[in-house]
């Protein structure tokens, strides 16, 4: 899949429908630590919302892929 010229919102979201991702958690990079894990999520054009917190995914570190969990590093 060519992913140049899209923002990280539309590749997260094509990367989620693919892997019928389940659950979001979203992590402290810097320690590590786990901030909140939720089943319902939405996307707007560079934010996300997991349950009632959204996050600016030009803050996104990294993410990763847990079978049906994705983990998002802030």
């Amino acid at each position: 899949m060519d992913n140049y010229g899209k923002g990280v919102s539309d590749v997260l979201q094509g990367l989620i429908a693919s892997r019928s991702i389940s659950k979001i958690k979203i992590y402290r990079f810097m320690d590590n630590k786990l901030f909140l894990e939720n089943e319902q999520w939405s996307f707007g054009h560079e934010f996300i919302q997991v349950g009632n917190q959204s996050y600016n995914l030009n803050k996104l570190i990294k993410y990763q892929f847990d079978g049906s969990e994705l983990s998002l590093h802030f």
